[in-house]
């Protein structure tokens, strides 16, 4: 597949997050051989109607895929794929939730020490 360019490989960090005013959908892919990954989000063009939830939203949908959460069809979820930034736009809530699978799925992925 695809290898990231060495200057993004040399980097330290468990997560690299690029904001980009570039046309791009949003992603989060993990490096080759490492734990690690590469998040892209476009920031959000100033003056568009609800453009802080929905780009809060978008933020918290990648790091979820870092994470370990897949996309799912609930609408109205912060995982909800490719619905996430539709959902964030049109609901009248700050954050999506998470549904109780993605709970479950974080719980045995992250478990307490």
């Amino acid at each position: 597949g695809p290898q990231p360019p060495a200057a993004l490989s040399e980097l330290t960090g468990d997560i690299v997050v690029l904001l980009s005013r570039q046309p791009l959908l949003p992603f989060a892919w993990p490096l080759t051989g490492s734990p690690e990954y590469f998040v892209a989000i476009r920031t959000p063009e100033p003056g568009r109607p609800n453009d802080a939830t929905v780009l809060r939203n978008i933020i918290a949908h990648e790091l979820g895929h870092t994470l370990g959460l897949t996309h799912h069809r609930t609408s109205i979820t912060l995982m909800c794929g490719p619905c996430s930034s539709v959902a964030a736009a049109d609901s009248t809530l700050e954050w999506l939730p998470l549904t109780d699978v993605d709970r479950e799925r974080l719980r045995a992925l992250h478990p307490a020490p």
